[in-house]
């Protein structure tokens, strides 16, 4: 639930009042001088403005040419990380390098990530580092384009070292066990009867099939044959897929490099991933191939529990939300809250004093897809057979009919014991 887009501009702000400011310049260089000699008061300051200017740059551009760089707030729990790295990477390239930054995502679980064979929400990334470097230049790692290409034509202080360091931390992480101890245990019962429920409605997308072959960078999972959904099939806002995937951007500086003035931001983002983890002499772990189709992951289910609100833009505050047809689900609620709902599953939306809700009529926002309802909104009602082809294939947004209650409860109980090593649900002996 942290709110990078508040600790961001607040880090931002921090920074250029200690740079205007005396007095905390004063104590900032006290705490800093002694752990970077000889660096002088004055070329520290000058240090610090150099950095200043560049983290306001993208948004010092998109003033100017008069964009709104957030439409919609992005709150508690939400990114877009692609935009904004985007931005921040390319404007030195061209000024028209910077867009709007409409299509956050929810941040997603990180336990058992680094064994997919594909990572993000749009499935766009094969290499972890890839994205770690990317992710960094979003938060303002410096990226330069000098005007003599040679040696190198990018220079950064991106440390693909440290990057790896996070992420094997990130390899130690498991999926959280439902506790029992706090919340009402799992009734064995009604998890029986929604494991059959899963296997009919969900296992086909989120229970994704091992890797054929044996694979030297430890993906288990393939993902991308089963797991991978298109945008027309999942109906769910399609902001974060197509923004990737349309974007386009100027080479300016680069023109030399690439032969084209413009070029597709996936080629861009690929090209200088790779030039970055050149610079840190990044050994070949695995290729750092990027793409950009219009689908999502369906990530598996372990821990699911604990990872609301739900689909890619955070839009659905709770299982039982996400289980019911867009009508029953809430157009406006809260991220920021920390206590949680055992029986809906989810965080409770109380508002936060001074929070902005979440406005699902925003751009990037729309809470739909991913539906089970009896009819497919143009007055058309579903029979026995059509819903049968439903839970195979997925239509529109429309993965089955409408749930009864008793069998949203039940399903809702079976994700409960979703946490086990490989990734898949089960039922663990009492």
């Amino acid at each position: 639930m942290h709110n990078n887009l508040a600790f961001l501009l607040a880090v931002m702000t921090t920074l250029n009042e200690t740079f205007v400011d005396t007095d905390k310049f004063v104590r900032f260089a006290k705490a800093v001088l002694p752990k970077v000699p000889p660096l002088t008061p004055k070329a520290l300051r000058q240090c610090l403005f150099k950095y200043v200017t560049m983290m306001k740059l993208p948004d010092r551009v998109a003033e100017q040419r008069g964009i709104n760089l957030y439409p919609s707030p992005w709150g508690a729990g939400r990114m877009d990380a692609f935009g904004r790295a985007l931005n921040t990477g390319f404007v030195r390239l061209d000024p028209h390098n910077v867009r709007q930054l409409n299509a956050p995502v929810d941040y997603p679980q990180l336990w058992g990530a680094w064994r997919y064979d594909w990572v993000q929400w749009n499935a766009s990334i094969q290499n972890p580092m890839g994205r770690n470097i990317a992710q960094s230049i979003g938060l303002r790692a410096t990226v330069k384009f000098p005007e003599k290409i040679l040696p190198s034509p990018v220079e950064t202080k991106v440390d693909a070292s440290k990057l790896n360091g996070l992420e094997q931390k990130v390899r130690l992480l498991n999926a959280p066990r439902w506790p029992d101890k706090v919340f009402p245990a799992v009734d064995p019962n009604k998890a029986a009867q929604g494991k059959g429920l899963y296997n009919k409605l969900c296992a086909g997308c989120h229970r994704p099939a091992p890797l054929k072959d044996a694979n030297p960078f430890g993906q288990r999972y393939d993902m991308d044959h089963h797991s991978v959904i298109k945008i027309t099939t999942i109906g769910t806002d399609p902001t974060h897929a197509v923004n990737f995937q349309a974007r386009t951007v100027r080479t300016g500086l680069l023109m030399g490099v690439f032969g084209r003035p413009v070029i597709p931001a996936v080629e861009a983002t690929q090209w200088l991933t790779s030039k970055i983890m050149e610079i840190n002499n990044w050994p070949d772990r695995a290729p750092n191939y990027w793409r950009a189709p219009l689908a999502y992951l369906a990530r598996p289910h372990a821990g699911i529990w604990a990872t609301a609100p739900y689909l890619h833009n955070g839009s659905v505050p709770t299982l039982r939300h996400l289980l019911s047809p867009v009508e029953q689900r809430p157009m406006r609620f809260c991220l920021g809250a920390l206590e949680f709902d055992p029986a809906n599953v989810g965080f409770k939306s109380d508002c936060l004093p001074g929070e902005i809700p979440f406005d699902a009529t925003l751009p990037g926002n729309s809470n739909a897809g991913h539906e089970f309802r009896n009819d497919d909104r143009h007055g058309h009602r579903f029979d026995k057979i059509e819903c049968d082809e439903l839970a195979r294939h997925g239509r529109e947004g429309i993965l089955g009919c409408e749930l009864t209650e008793d069998e949203r409860s039940a399903i809702i109980e079976y994700l409960k014991t979703c946490d086990e090593e490989n990734l898949i649900c089960d039922l663990k002996e009492s």
